[in-house]
Parts: structure tokens; sequence; C-alpha cells
């Protein structure tokens, strides 16, 4: 599905990730199911990318349902992933409270962010590059893992105007984090699974 993407056929794109939703998402082996949650999650951003944004919710959904009574660490990053993408669909759609409190879902779980800190943090700054800075600030903070994620925090605050306190050290990260969410602002197009 990913490749046909790449090559814009997202039709076909769609297509393989219901072949694999129908014929598997019966199948309870935790390998399979996070399969079938991953090719759900990818549908669901490919479908957001097309702007079918109800859709890709219903796709995000379903990801949630696959793994939601499932504790396999490998099943973890999918639950995080569909939670993330599926409050960035409702930020586009002006639903920021809803956005905000299904996102608070994963922030408010240390155990997730130090598990998944990089593609948490890299879909934040994807919030942000997508001009959602206000909302994924007021997102993150008064969270428990508000103090792992303070380089972007601060980085989001002085893309705002925002006065801020902060250690040198945190100043400086900050500054690249400001310039890696401009470069991802530059590299927007249609984002790929």
């Amino acid at each position: 599905g990913v490749t046909l993407g790449a090559m814009q056929r997202t039709g076909d794109e769609i297509a393989v990730y219901d072949e694999l939703i129908n014929r598997f998402g019966d199948r309870p082996e935790a390998a399979i199911v996070e399969q079938v949650a991953g090719a759900l999650l990818c549908k669901g951003i490919t479908l957001e990318g097309e702007g079918r944004s109800q859709e890709a919710i219903s796709a995000f959904d379903h990801a949630l349902e696959k793994v939601a009574s499932r504790d396999e660490s490998s099943l973890t990053l999918c639950h995080v992933g569909a939670i993330v993408e599926k409050s960035l669909v409702l930020l586009h759609l002006g639903r920021s409270e809803e956005a905000s409190t299904l996102l608070k879902t994963v922030l408010n779980r240390p155990d997730l962010l130090e598990d998944h800190y990089n593609p948490i943090m890299g879909r934040l700054m994807d919030f942000a590059a997508q001009g959602f800075e206000s909302e994924t600030l007021k997102m993150m903070t008064r969270t428990p893992t508000g103090a792992k994620m303070e380089p972007l925090i601060v980085a989001l605050k002085m893309m705002l105007g925002q006065e801020m306190n902060a250690p040198q050290e945190v100043m400086e990260v900050a500054k690249d984090v400001v310039a890696r969410i401009h470069k991802k602002r530059d590299e927007l197009p249609k984002k790929q699974c």
C-alpha cells in the first residue's frame, strides 16, 4: 500500500489496505492484529490526505478498536498512532477541544511517551508545521509528560512570540526544534504513511 501511495495511486493503495483488513481483520494473533491496525492507520492517513476526513476518523477508530483490549507492547504504537493521527484530523476539522482531550490520553501517560518518544514528538512537530502551534502547545501543557517535552514546548512558545524562561541548553535545543518545524512546513504537500 505505501509503495502505491508513493506512486500517487491512492485508489489502489486504499484497495490494498482494504484487502488486508477484510482478509485478516478477524484474526486474533498479535502479529496479525498489528498488521491490520497498521493498515487501518495507513488507510486513515491516506484518506485524510485525500480530504476524506470522516472516513479517516472511521479508519482510526477501527484501528483503536482492534488494539483497545490488547496489552501486547507491539500493539501500543498502533494505539498511539491512531490517537495522534485522529487528533490531527480533528484539528483540521476545527474540533480542537475534542482533539486535545483525545491526545491527552497519550500525553497523560508517561509510559507511552517513554516508549514512543520520537514518533510522538515528530507528530507533534508535524501539528505545529501544519499551523497548529497554539493548539499543540495547549495540548502539551499541564500534562505529567510536560517536562520531557520542554524543548518542544519552548519552541512553540518561541514561534508564538510568548514569554518563556528556560535553561540555556533547552533554549538551544528549542531553536533547533523551531528550525525542524519550519523545514517540515516547507516539505508539507502530501504526507505518507
